[in-house]
C-alpha cells in the first residue's frame, strides 16, 4: 500500500511542475515575440533611432 502511496506521490510530483513549466516556457517566448512585432508594426526602427542621436526631430523625439 505505501509503494502505491509512493508512486502516486512521484507521479504528480513530476508531472505538475512539468505542466507548469511548459506554460512558463510558452510565456517566456510569446512575450518578447509579441514585443517585437509590435515595436516593428508601430515604425519603431533604426531610421528613428539615428534622427534621435542626430539631433533631428522624429516622432520618438522628445521636445
Amino acid at each position: 500500500m505505501i509503494l502505491v502511496v509512493f508512486v502516486v506521490l512521484n507521479y504528480f510530483g513530476v508531472v505538475l511542475p512539468a505542466r507548469v513549466n511548459n506554460v512558463l516556457v510558452v510565456f517566456k517566448v510569446l512575450v518578447p515575440l509579441v514585443t517585437v512585432v509590435l515595436f516593428v508594426a508601430s515604425g519603431f526602427g533604426s531610421p528613428s533611432i539615428e534622427a534621435v542621436v542626430a539631433g533631428r526631430r522624429t516622432v520618438w523625439a522628445p521636445r
